[in-house]
């Protein structure tokens, strides 16, 4: 996804629930939001189709290396692969997982979450939810106009 990301120069969407550890009443957030994906892509679907495809296989791999370094304390390097997460999640228009991958980082960097595991289970919920919808994501991109 980086060299991709590297390579290349916000409404249909799939709905989900809004993160709990914010308030997102102002914004609209979306399991995925092809028009987001779309405009961070140059409107070219056939590479938000690849991106999300490369993304989506790659999250749960992202996903189990985040528990390890959670289960070892290593907040740090744990906030780097969330980081990673938020970048992918972004630029693919994953809203949702998007919106709670910016919570985590900062609450993992800065220390000063009272709700640490709170927003650790709603990133987890939200980057299984996103994988259970991959079909229906990758549907939605290839029936989009070219």
């Amino acid at each position: 996804i980086c060299q991709l990301l590297n390579d290349a120069n916000y409404t249909q969407k799939i709905n989900a629930d809004e993160p709990s550890s914010q308030n997102t009443s102002k914004q609209s957030l979306q399991v995925f939001d092809l028009q987001a994906a779309l405009s961070s892509m140059g409107n070219n679907p056939i590479l938000v189709e690849q991106m999300m495809t490369n993304f989506l296989t790659e999250l749960p791999s992202q996903v189990e290396t985040l528990k390890s370094e959670l289960a070892n304390d290593n907040a740090e390097q744990a906030a780097e692969i969330v980081h990673n997460i938020h970048g992918s999640a972004a630029y693919c228009g994953a809203t949702l997982l998007k919106s709670c991958s910016k919570v985590l980082e900062k609450s993992l960097r800065t220390d000063s979450s009272n709700n640490i595991n709170s927003e650790i289970d709603n990133f987890f919920n939200q980057a299984n939810h996103l994988l259970t919808k991959k079909d229906n994501i990758i549907s939605s991109i290839q029936k989009s106009p070219s």
